[in-house]
């Protein structure tokens, strides 16, 4: 009996290490609370085509009134955010470029456990991009194979990013009483530089006739995948040895079902139908604003790997 008291003081040790580290960490850099700023930056984003460039800009009121301008290569989308409602516009489909690079400035929604459904499982010190940091891994209770990593700087306290080889955060600077990053990067693929942040004096970015409107705050909490199911490998492309990948766009809603998807354009067409059925019976855990659920745009991505036959992600 005092092994297995031993063991739960340290479970309950490691939770409450953790939740304490990431809200200080929230609290340092959460200029979303502030409000009334607006942020420019320049993204870059790698693709099989080249290097895609472009501009980023942010004017936030509140978290229900805000306005975010995305262009990134070829693709432009301008999402305006009144009373909780946000209207979206964009010139092309969803891509990978624009999902990993809207992800970006949402850092702190990162930094959120949900005691409901995550629960902290170990923690280690490791070196981080050079910095030394104290790292946590976060299981779904409902999916123990879902575990996301949080990585906390020692010297400063502040979150510099997840994983080696994942997402980063550094070059903090002061805005007001908060610290902010001003570069961002999503792996070795997408990065955002911040080049200027400053008091909000007015919005400057117009409104446009949106493609859809969604109820929604600029860092829900984020969405949980409660249900996968891996696609089958299609016969022909079995017999062909074709590997590929098939993206889609798509959109939850507030019950956690697939209300809309649609398919890149780049997806592989032979492995379209197999993955679209798939995707179909995936169940989530809707975002939440404020405790409210709300619908949610995502990514999805699902890889057709014939050195393991089929994977998704």
């Amino acid at each position: 009996m005092p092994l297995l008291f031993l063991v739960l003081g340290l479970s309950i040790a490691v939770r409450s290490q953790t939740t304490d580290l990431m809200e200080k960490a929230r609290q340092k850099s959460d200029i979303y609370s502030a409000g009334h700023f607006r942020m420019e930056g320049k993204t870059s984003y790698k693709t099989g085509r080249g290097l895609w460039q472009g501009v980023y800009v942010l004017e936030f009121v509140d978290q229900e009134n805000w306005r975010e301008l995305l262009i990134i290569g070829p693709f432009q989308q301008l999402r305006t955010a009144e009373k909780g409602q946000i209207a979206i516009t964009r010139n092309d489909e969803y891509s990978s470029a624009a999902s990993n690079i809207l992800s970006l400035p949402d850092w702190l929604s990162v930094l959120q456990i949900d005691p409901t459904s995550e629960k902290s499982t170990k923690s280690k010190f490791q070196k981080v991009n050079g910095t030394q940091a104290t790292c946590f891994s976060i299981a779904q209770s409902s999916n123990k194979e879902q575990v996301r990593e949080v990585c906390v700087s020692t010297e400063s306290g502040l979150y510099i990013g997840d994983r080696e080889g994942g997402v980063r955060y550094s070059d903090y600077r002061p805005f007001g009483t908060f610290l902010v990053p001003f570069k961002m990067s999503d792996g070795d693929f997408s990065e955002l530089t911040v080049t200027s942040i400053g008091p909000l004096r007015g919005f400057t970015l117009n409104k446009t006739t949106p493609m859809k409107i969604m109820r929604g705050c600029f860092t829900p909490r984020h969405s949980l995948l409660l249900r996968k199911v891996s696609p089958d490998y299609p016969a022909t492309a079995v017999m062909a040895r074709m590997s590929g990948q098939v993206q889609f766009n798509a959109v939850i809603n507030e019950s956690g079902a697939l209300a809309e998807i649609s398919p890149t354009k780049d997806s592989n067409k032979f492995l379209l139908g197999s993955a679209l059925n798939a995707v179909k019976q995936w169940k989530y855990r809707p975002a939440s604003c404020g405790g409210t659920p709300v619908a949610f745009e995502t990514f999805i991505t699902v890889n057709f790997d014939m050195s393991r036959m089929h994977s998704a992600k």
